[in-house]
């Protein structure tokens, strides 16, 4: 897998960041009257650092932190060796307790993460954590796969996590990968390839309802909005676009996108909080 190699200029530049972390970015920094260099970013989960380097190509005092040490020291030497502003030190390894405890309270303005809060086991933990990095005021944008998606993002199999975690869904995972509907990790017997996407659905999935994300991140100090339907894509669709000017209509449709299509979840920390 990439990660597990040595981040170079090429996948920097063949990385593709999402555009609605720069849209939020630009109306916060709007908002604040800030300039780009002053925004202090931080993407939670952050791999090797790709969207580290476009942000800070782009002008933003961006930072990452990320749970593996590996993949961490593969985007450290690309930072300390590379022409992006900045140095290895950008880039933090997040603690098995799930801190920085290098890093002060209030030292973010915008935190941000892609496909990355599906995997986390103790959401508690990571809202306390992101509460305590972020400054008040300041906000992040959250984008991951939905609850009732209709394929798994990253086992590619229709439904399988609508299924309970228990023989059921090992059983459909059987039937995928006799049919050939599955991720090919790794060439190997169907039985060990059942029993390694058995294993990580177990360990590294937790799809979680939109009123629990909504009361975790609460608790630790941020106001949430999923905002799906804000999407410039959304607005400019011949039948969505229209969905969203009726107040009654647009709910609705963000609840639907929320739900099956994917969860971007907008956090701010104002006044007091």
């Amino acid at each position: 897998m990439t990660v597990f190699k040595p981040l170079t200029d090429h996948d920097v530049d063949q990385y593709r960041l999402n555009s609605e972390f720069v849209r939020y970015l630009e109306l916060f920094r709007g908002r604040y009257g800030l300039e780009k260099g002053e925004v202090r970013v931080l993407d939670w989960g952050c791999g090797r650092g790709e969207a580290v380097a476009r942000l800070r190509q782009l002008g933003y005092n961006a930072a990452g932190a990320d749970i593996d040490a590996e993949t961490i020291e593969n985007g450290r030497r690309y930072f300390a060796t590379a022409g992006t502003p900045g140095d290895a030190s950008c880039l933090h390894l997040i603690e098995s307790g799930g801190r920085l405890s290098d890093v002060p309270d209030g030292s973010f303005d915008f935190v941000l993460s892609e496909t990355v809060l599906e995997h986390v086991v103790d959401l508690d933990t990571v809202a306390r954590e992101l509460g305590r990095l972020t400054a008040t005021p300041g906000a992040g944008l959250h984008v991951f796969p939905p609850r009732r998606g209709v394929v798994e993002q990253h086992l590619h199999m229709p439904f399988i996590h609508w299924l309970p975690k228990n023989r059921v869904r090992r059983v459909a995972m059987h039937a995928y990968v006799l049919a050939g509907v599955e991720p090919k990790w790794v060439e190997e017997g169907v039985h060990d390839k059942v029993q390694r996407y058995y294993d990580y659905s177990l360990q590294h999935t937790f799809y979680r309802p939109t009123r629990t994300l909504r009361d975790t991140f609460q608790r630790h100090g941020f106001q949430s909005r999923f905002v799906a339907a804000e999407h410039p894509r959304i607005a400019q669709h011949r039948v969505l676009g229209s969905m969203r000017r009726p107040p009654g209509l647009h709910p609705a449709l963000n609840w639907a996108l929320t739900t099956f299509k994917v969860v971007e979840m907008l956090l701010e920390k104002r006044g007091g909080a």
